[in-house]
């Protein structure tokens, strides 16, 4: 049987992120026994500036959502349009965790079944290369008054299960939609109760077997939505299936946001070793890859990760399980760039190296090419692989900014010193310890965020930063 009670949802938004950005327009078609009983659209004002993009894409101007009511004004008439119906959007994950956390914010509970139209055109449409609205819309020659436009691909997307329903029919509509929504089926140790209780926020997870050793650590924005996705019944992986079997017990985490997520799964796996976890793993006794110079040439030299001098981890090039790893790395690079055996420190000899003897190496072993030369070479050869310079003068705080509370991270060349809880320690009682993983989380954060001095880090001067 189809469901009876669908609300059909769009929203503009001020970013990517259901957590810090908000949404500026809502459009939600209320069907009930196959029949519209209520249209809504609205903009909002989120109480901040939107981007230009957002103009740009949506023709929503700042002047616009400035004059219109802002998420609270218009909440109450939103949950009841939503509260009892199935939740039905393009991408749903994205619009539902928006207008959840939208309604968690005025004090709303708000939990519904979801229903992903871009899943649902895959399973009744198959074969086609892609599935995003502007595809769906020309494929399915749809009518669309306003695209990006809330209420606009609201009405695109009832319109397209409107049509899928009477090309499909009922009954291949109907099983689509049990598949789609199709409940996780609970592991068997861990009780109906415990998983009710897990939040639909960012934070990680650890499930633990009957001698409560960790089996498994993972993240993620919607802890509820993740937790569960392990036990699908038709498991995606071997680790799912076993965690089914196998897990007792299930520990949550949780963090103001993706970032926090990220460094304390990262943490955790290294403190904890999982049985099932095949990275983040203990990195303090791998090899890394460092820049040196002998003899006025660039060179290598291979060390252990907990030998590595802070100072000098600007010329860090990578770090690897094991010094065959590392040396296979060296090689290759000395292939694709003609860099001598000598100076890579694959070969140790007083004359030519044996690249040199192949040709594929100019002569630095011999004094036959220039140190000037070799060295730029060597520099351009590596500079993708180089540990990217802390680009702030000293010791920062990054915030992240969740729905209830607010993170602060302490961080300096790259190492996670600690969190700023409303108090700011001692610079001088915080432990430098550098984590590759750690490096790869916050320059990704960093980088994608656009980070300054002056964008949510502060110095670390102050000490009354909250």
């Amino acid at each position: 049987m189809l469901p009876s009670k669908l609300s059909f949802v769009d929203i503009e938004t001020s970013g990517s992120s259901p957590i810090s950005d908000r949404v500026i327009e809502i459009g939600i078609i209320k069907v009930e026994d196959g029949e519209v009983v209520k249209t809504f659209e609205s903009l909002v004002n989120p109480e901040n500036r939107i981007h230009e993009f957002i103009t740009q894409l949506t023709g929503i101007t700042q002047e616009q959502v400035d004059n219109a009511p802002t998420f609270s004004e218009i909440c109450d008439e939103v949950y009841e349009l939503l509260d009892g119906s199935v939740f039905v959007a393009h991408n749903v994950r994205f619009d539902y965790g928006f207008v959840r956390n939208e309604l968690r914010r005025m004090g709303y509970s708000f939990k519904g079944k979801q229903l992903c139209t871009v899943k649902l055109a895959r399973r009744l449409y198959p074969g086609f290369q892609r599935y995003n609205l502007d595809s769906i819309i020309e494929r399915h020659n749809l009518s669309c008054s306003a695209r990006h436009r809330a209420l606009g691909d609201t009405e695109a997307i009832y319109n397209f299960y409107q049509q899928a329903l009477r090309e499909r029919g009922e009954g291949k509509m109907v099983s689509a939609i049990e598949r789609i929504m199709k409940k996780p089926s609970i592991p068997i140790s861990i009780s109906q109760s415990k998983l009710d209780k897990i939040p639909e926020n960012p934070g990680v997870y650890v499930f633990r077997d009957k001698e409560n050793i960790p089996l498994y650590i993972g993240k993620s924005v919607n802890l509820r939505d993740r937790v569960l996705s392990h036990f699908s019944s038709d498991y995606l992986t071997q680790t799912d299936a076993k965690l089914a079997r196998e897990a007792h017990d299930v520990e949550i985490f949780e963090t103001a946001g993706e970032l926090g997520a990220l460094l304390k799964e990262s943490s955790l796996v290294k403190e904890l070793q999982p049985i099932y976890n095949k990275q983040l793993r203990r990195t303090d006794k791998m090899t890394a890859v460092m820049e040196q110079e002998r003899d006025g040439y660039k060179s290598i030299e291979i060390l252990q990760l907990d030998q590595l001098n802070l100072e000098g981890i600007g010329g860090l090039l990578g770090i690897f399980r094991s010094q065959k790893a590392a040396k296979e790395f060296i090689r290759n690079l000395g292939k694709e760039n003609k860099l001598c055996d000598k100076y890579l420190g694959l070969e140790k000899t007083k004359g030519a190296c044996f690249a040199y003897q192949l040709n594929c190496c100019k002569g630095a072993c011999i004094q036959e090419e220039s140190r000037l030369s070799y060295n730029i070479r060597f520099s351009q050869a590596v500079a993708k692989y180089k540990i990217k310079t802390w680009p702030f003068r000293g010791p920062v705080i990054i915030k992240e900014q969740g729905i209830e509370e607010l993170e602060g991270f302490i961080v300096d060349k790259w190492c996670l010193l600690g969190k700023a809880n409303g108090v700011i320690p001692n610079i001088e009682d915080l432990n430098y310890s550098f984590d590759y993983d750690t490096y790869k989380i916050l320059r990704k954060f960093l980088l994608r965020n656009n980070m300054k001095s002056n964008q949510s880090v502060s110095d670390f001067v102050p000490t009354n930063y909250f």
